[in-house]
């Protein structure tokens, strides 16, 4: 299970630093941390980057990829941003 968290930038939301973006993956057989937190860079040069979600997706190759799912743009004219890493943590 991969956990996501972490904020918007501060303020009027410009990017700032690499942000605060942590991906988590657990062991749910376990319930344990297997790894993290992370911290993604994933989109890190947006404006706004609020962190809303994952998804893993495996293609018809077979190659699994983690979907990092962001909103982001000023207020009142937010736009999803989606990355994906295909090296999951």
């Amino acid at each position: 299970m991969y956990y996501l968290t972490g904020d918007a930038y501060p303020g009027d939301g410009t990017p700032t630093g690499d942000g605060n973006t942590y991906i988590t993956s657990i062991d749910i057989n376990k319930g344990t941390v297997a790894q993290g937190p992370v911290l993604t860079k994933a989109g890190s040069t947006l404006h706004h980057r609020e962190p809303e979600g994952l998804a893993i997706y495996r293609t018809d190759a077979g190659e699994a990829r983690l979907f990092i799912g962001f909103a982001t743009g000023v207020e009142g004219d937010r736009r999803s941003s989606i990355f994906y890493k295909n090296a999951l943590v």
